[in-house]
């Protein structure tokens, strides 16, 4: 498969889940963890 094969999925599939995907990161970005003891973000 050639690369802009991968491309138009893999788009769709972040612009049809940004909002959550934006809400994610905000969340991570809240809580910050440090030193490998990722226990929040794991979940």
């Amino acid at each position: 498969m050639e690369k802009s094969e991968y491309l138009q999925p893999v788009t769709q599939a972040i612009d049809a889940n940004r909002e959550e995907l934006v809400d994610i990161s905000l969340d991570i970005h809240s809580h910050p963890e440090l030193n490998f003891q990722e226990h929040h973000a794991a979940k």
